[in-house]
């Protein structure tokens, strides 16, 4: 991650799924991510000021396709 939120957006995922380190381009469904911990993702995020819904991530899988959408 280089950007801040694409920092924000690894730290959250890492937590989330218990996985040390989330790369930019690692797909939150092959990392073992589902409906519920993406509840959790969207829910973590927006305590940060990031703003994206649920179905965003299952559009946008990796943080860095999710990055162009977070407000």
């Amino acid at each position: 991650p280089i950007t801040p939120i694409e920092e924000a957006l690894a730290k959250i995922w890492s937590q989330v799924l218990g996985i040390e380190r989330v790369g930019i381009h690692d797909n939150f469904f092959e990392l073992g991510g589902d409906s519920l911990q993406s509840i959790q993702i969207v829910a973590k995020a927006h305590q940060l000021g990031l703003d994206f819904n649920s179905s965003q991530l299952f559009e946008y899988p990796t943080i860095a396709e999710l990055t162009t959408v977070v407000d």
